[in-house]
């Protein structure tokens, strides 16, 4: 397994025909403001703070030093660690015992049996972790300072997640069905995106961000004399050499991602480009379905030489295309026999009808019925074994359990698929019936409602609505991406209003039909503006969930 580990990226990367590389012969630019990275020099109060945000449960890298131990001692060598980092950061050298990692293999879907179905995950020392987290806070201060990250990226970056992105995504679909529109997807997949970057591309990308000479030296440092090695069943597999690609599993690994393929959105021209880390998505919206097909097929075609050009690669078959549009529309296009036609390197993608996406399954009509069944099955799964609990457990565990296996499937990206119909959230609330129902030992045609008040639950409804509201105070207070920020406007915000009591409020945009009504934009105002004043003016977030 670990010689599969170590040659995939090469091989995959040989297999592209040499193209030239758009940003680095500067067909755009990346630092308007020409900026400048330089380290800074690492405190003792730098190293207490990062070593305060790893987590203790990490497993040992080759040095078989637990974070645990590590955390004992930091008093006492915190001192020598700061020293340690600086001469680092002073002589561009990464020390190479720090380069050398474990492999975990980690299982993604499908045949088992198949190397390509796993994933390298990399263990290094707790050392080598805390310093990568000091220098990567230092390069994510810096590119957000100068505003250098991608507008278009959500993975990894502060305030921002899947929900973020995914609401930015849906908004602009619902939009589109309110304007009668098609909306045509690209769920886009990339071979072993990590496995395949180029050191020489992303140290010149490095220093097109701004990255000075010395600093330079350190990174490519980090990057070169890579060696790993698997382990499996207490045996351990001979020591391998990586010359390309980035370590999965690291703390600037995420970061150095993200900023190889920074760029990406450049040459795109026609549609809305999504990216949560190497999870790509193209929309673009028409009212016309040859043009429709014609402005995503350009756009692809510039992706396919922006990825040969960074050595990166569509996986063909995993890359999907979805045609969204109502029910009523659906009907027409299909007594025309007009159906989406997509291609990706002369291959035609295949057309669906649903997709996982981040998490979650989208269907062709957004009315999250896929995705309300998916929850439905993991929900039931997760109740079968609270039941098998509850006959040998305390009911605080159970309660615990709940907590921990059920409730996770009905928070996730609910501000998202929340304004699903009525029927489908009354499924949900069926199931947190029952589970609440088994909790606490109740027959079950006892009524659920004061058995859920009595255990402090929300139900569905409320918690899809506290998890939208809360949405909507984060993209007001700065604790959310611009790109949610931008859809909300505050009547304070407009000459013509002047109430003091509607000021706080958010301007409801108009809206056509239904589906319009559905984006973020609209029922998030909406929530918004049937708060309390007390609700919207508090300080802080936490103030905020303790008042909704």
């Amino acid at each position: 397994m670990n010689n599969y580990f170590c040659s995939i990226g090469k091989d995959l990367a040989n297999d592209i025909d040499p193209v030239p590389n758009p940003l680095l012969c500067g067909n755009y630019e990346v630092n308007d403001k020409k900026a400048r990275f330089y380290f800074k020099a690492i405190t003792i109060q730098d190293i207490r703070n990062a070593f305060a945000k790893i987590k203790t449960a990490k497993s040992s890298g080759t040095d078989c030093i637990s974070s645990y131990f590590l955390k004992l001692a930091l008093p006492f060598i915190d001192n020598s660690l700061t020293l340690l980092f600086n001469s680092s950061l002073e002589a561009s050298q990464f020390p190479d015992a720090w380069k050398i990692a474990r492999i975990v293999s980690v299982f993604k879907d499908g045949d088992k049996e198949i190397k390509s179905n796993y994933r390298p995950m990399s263990i290094f020392p707790v050392i080598s972790r805390l310093f990568e987290k000091l220098i990567a806070d230092q390069v994510y201060q810096y590119m957000n300072e100068n505003s250098l990250f991608s507008p278009d990226q959500s993975g990894f970056l502060k305030h921002h997640s899947a929900a973020t992105c995914m609401l930015k995504n849906t908004d602009k679909c619902y939009k589109g069905f309110d304007l009668g529109k098609l909306v045509g997807l690209v769920f886009i997949d990339l071979k072993k995106a990590f496995d395949t970057v180029d050191h020489q591309i992303l140290l010149e990308k490095l220093m097109l961000y701004g990255v000075q000479q010395c600093e330079l030296s350190w990174f490519k440092s980090y990057l070169t004399n890579r060696k790993q090695f698997c382990m499996s069943n207490g045996t351990e597999s001979d020591i391998g050499d990586i010359d390309i690609g980035i370590p999965q599993g690291s703390c600037l690994g995420p970061l150095l991602f993200i900023l190889y393929i920074n760029d990406l959105p450049q040459p795109i021209k026609h549609s809305t480009i999504s990216m949560y880390a190497d999870d790509t998505s193209l929309c673009y919206q028409s009212s016309n379905m040859t043009q429709l097909i014609e402005a995503i097929n350009m756009d692809l075609k510039e992706l396919d030489t922006w990825l040969q050009g960074n050595k990166l690669s569509f996986n063909v078959a995993k890359t999907h295309s979805m045609l969204l549009s109502t029910k009523q529309r659906k009907n027409t296009l299909k007594s025309r026999n007009e159906t989406l036609h997509l291609k990706i390197c002369g291959n035609e993608l295949q057309d669906t009808t649903k997709a996982k996406y981040l998490g979650v399954v989208i269907d062709c009509s957004l009315d999250w019925r896929e995705q309300i069944q998916s929850i439905s099955s993991k929900v039931s799964r997760a109740i079968g074994f609270l039941k098998y609990a509850h006959s040998f457990l305390p009911m605080e565990t159970v309660i615990a359990l709940y907590r921990g296996i059920v409730e996770p499937h009905f928070r996730y990206c609910c501000s998202v698929w929340g304004c699903a119909g009525k029927t489908e959230v009354n499924q949900l609330q069926k199931l947190q019936n029952r589970a609440a129902r088994i909790v606490t030992g109740s027959s079950f045609d006892a009524p659920s409602g004061p058995i859920i008040e009595g255990l402090g639950w929300t139900t569905i409804e409320e918690l899809i609505e506290s998890e939208t509201q809360t949405m909507v105070y984060k993209s007001l207070n700065e604790l959310a991406p611009r790109y949610l920020s931008e859809l909300f406007i505050r009547n304070s915000q407009l000459s013509f209003y002047n109430l003091r009591s509607t000021e706080a409020d958010l301007r409801l945009p108009k809206k056509r039909t239904s589906n319009g009504q559905k984006c973020f934009s609209f029922r998030g105002a909406k929530l918004w503006n049937g708060l309390t004043a007390e609700s919207k003016q508090a300080s802080s977030l936490n103030s905020f969930q303790k008042l909704i």
